[in-house]
C-alpha cells in the first residue's frame, strides 16, 4: 500500500474467553441453521427454530481442541508483532472481554485519536486475524464498518 502506519489496535481477549466464543457454534443437520450455545441458542433446547429438526453437529474447526490449537499458533505468531508495534509507540490495546458495543466504542475512540495524525483525515481499519487480536490503521483509504 505504501502508506504510513498510524496505529495498531490490539483487541485483547483472554484465551479461555475466545475458546468459549469460538467453540460454541453448532449447526442443524437438516437445514443448516447456525446457533451458539451461549449467544444464540435454540429457543427450545435441542430443537431447530427454523425446521424443527433435532440433530445438530459441530464443524471440526469449531471444536475446542482445534480452537485452542489455532489460538496457540496465533498467539505465537502475533506476539512478536505486538512487541514490534509497542516499541514504536503505535500499539493501542482495547479490552475485548467487554460487551461488543463497548469494544466497538473503544476502537472508535482510538481511531479518533489516531485520525488526528492522518494527513487526509481518513482511516482504514483492517483485521489481520479473524479470531484474535491485531488490527491495522493506515491513512488515505475510506473506513469500512467494523465490528469485533
Amino acid at each position: 500500500m505504501n502508506k504510513p502506519l498510524n496505529a495498531v489496535i490490539n483487541i485483547d481477549v483472554k484465551p479461555a474467553v475466545l475458546v468459549e466464543r469460538l467453540s460454541g457454534r453448532y449447526i442443524c443437520k437438516n437445514c443448516g441453521a447456525t446457533y451458539h450455545k451461549l449467544y444464540n441458542p435454540t429457543k427450545v433446547p435441542g430443537t431447530c427454530d427454523r425446521c424443527g429438526g433435532h440433530e445438530f453437529f459441530q464443524r471440526d474447526d469449531d471444536k475446542p481442541a482445534t480452537v485452542k490449537n489455532r489460538l496457540k499458533v496465533n498467539i505465537e505468531e502475533n506476539t512478536p508483532l505486538i512487541d514490534f508495534y509497542q516499541k514504536r509507540g503505535l500499539l493501542f490495546t482495547v479490552n475485548g472481554d467487554q460487551d461488543i458495543d463497548l469494544v466497538f466504542a473503544d476502537v472508535q475512540a482510538v481511531l479518533k485519536k489516531t485520525q488526528l495524525a492522518c494527513r487526509h483525515g481518513l482511516t482504514v481499519f483492517k483485521r489481520v486475524d479473524l479470531c484474535y487480536n491485531v488490527a491495522v490503521c493506515a491513512e488515505g483509504l475510506p473506513s469500512p464498518h467494523f465490528r469485533v
